[in-house]
């Protein structure tokens, strides 16, 4: 946001959140990214929408965190295995990758608790922060009804338990990271 501004440009909310969940990797990827954006947008139009991000970084979104998690909570595991090499031959660090996991799985029990206290579904959702962007509000509300709080809470020691792993041993975080992601898959 910061990289934009100074560069001119305003950046939607939806467009924000999908960017920051899209592009990851390191630093020399991002930017060129957001470079690529500012060039699309030319002088002309100083506000970035989301169509913008999409028509500019789709390309990068279509291996993206999204991908992985839905597809980790779809069951769909050859998907979850592709995606997850695509990021790490875009350069996303494993733990990156765990941490998005470990967000997620949070954001998804913490919408369970809301809804196992008498909230309906829309309006716990829209409790998060930030919102859950529009395209993935179906795959969302099929996981909420698809993970038991219980199940949940087992993920996320699962995933705990790896990153701790990472650090103790002396196994390779990719294959850490594989097995996670066959495992929640």
């Amino acid at each position: 946001k910061q990289i934009l501004g100074d560069a001119g440009y305003k950046i939607q909310p939806d467009a924000l959140n999908w960017l920051s969940m899209n592009i990851a990797g390191d630093r020399m990827r991002v930017r060129n990214e957001i470079d690529k954006l500012i060039t699309y947008m030319g002088h002309d139009e100083k506000t970035i929408q989301t169509q913008d991000v999409l028509a500019i970084c789709g390309e990068a979104g279509a291996q993206s965190f999204d991908d992985l998690i839905y597809a980790i909570g779809g069951g769909k595991t050859e998907v979850a295995l592709f995606t997850y090499n695509k990021l790490l031959a875009e350069g996303v660090f494993v733990i990156t990758i765990l941490r998005t996991l470990q967000n997620h799985f949070r954001r998804l029990h913490y919408t369970k608790c809301l809804i196992g206290e008498g909230m309906d579904t829309s309006s716990a959702m829209k409790k998060l922060q930030p919102p859950i962007f529009f395209k993935n509000e179906a795959g969302f509300k099929s996981q909420l009804s698809k993970w038991s709080d219980k199940r949940l809470l087992l993920f996320l020691e699962r995933l705990a338990d790896v990153e701790a792993q990472m650090k103790q041993t002396g196994t390779t975080t990719e294959t850490l990271g594989s097995h996670v992601v066959l495992s929640l898959s």
